[in-house]
C-alpha cells in the first residue's frame, strides 16, 4: 500500500494557513469521474465512467473507500460528471451524460442511494457543476453560458442568480 502526501496552502489577506494530508492508494477500486464524501469521511459516492456504453452507475462506500458496491437503482448514464452529498451522506445530487445528449437534468436521492428521481423542475441546462448544502435543502448549479442556478427547497423551484449573465460556470461550492 502506497502513501501519497498532499500539501495545501490557502492565502487570505494577512493570514496564511497550511495543511498536510496523507492519502492512501486503495487498489482495485472504482474508476470514476466525480466523488462526494460525507463530513465524517465514512460515506463516499463515485460517479462511474463507462466510455462507449450507457451503463455507468453511481457506486457507494460506507467504510471510507475500502470497499464499494454499485447502487443498482441509480440512473444509467454514459458517465456521471458531478456529484455532491449532504453532510451525513444520505442525500446526493448529481448529473451525467446520457448517450448522445448533453447533461440536462439533475438527479437526487434522499435515502442514501436506494431510490433516485430526476429533479423535473430543474432547468434544462448544460450543467457543469453542482453543490449541495450540509442539510441538502440548498442546491447550487453552474451551467454553460446560461447561468448560476439556485434552489432553496431541495430542487423543487429554481432561480437564476447569475451575477455575470452569459458566464460559463464550471465550478461551484
Amino acid at each position: 500500500m502506497a502513501l501519497l502526501t498532499v500539501a495545501a496552502l490557502v492565502a487570505v489577506p494577512s493570514v496564511i494557513f497550511a495543511a498536510s494530508y496523507e492519502w492512501t492508494v486503495v487498489a482495485d477500486t472504482v474508476q470514476g469521474y466525480s466523488a462526494a464524501i460525507s463530513d465524517n469521511g465514512n460515506i463516499a459516492y463515485v460517479g462511474r465512467v463507462d466510455a462507449g456504453s450507457a451503463s455507468a452507475k453511481v457506486w457507494k462506500s460506507t467504510d471510507g473507500g475500502s470497499s464499494w458496491s454499485v447502487l443498482a437503482n441509480s440512473p444509467s448514464r454514459y458517465s456521471w460528471l458531478d456529484l455532491d452529498s449532504s453532510s451525513d451522506g444520505t442525500k446526493v445530487v448529481g448529473f451525467g451524460y446520457a448517450s448522445g445528449s448533453a447533461q440536462t437534468k439533475l438527479y437526487r436521492t434522499d435515502d442514501s442511494g436506494t431510490s433516485w428521481s430526476v429533479l423535473s423542475n430543474s432547468p434544462d441546462q448544460e450543467w457543469w457543476d453542482v453543490s449541495m448544502s450540509g442539510n441538502g435543502s440548498t442546491i447550487l448549479g453552474g451551467a454553460k453560458f446560461t447561468g448560476l442556478w439556485r434552489s432553496l427547497d431541495s430542487g423543487v423551484t429554481w432561480t437564476n442568480v447569475d451575477p455575470l449573465p452569459g458566464a460559463w460556470w464550471i465550478g461551484v461550492a
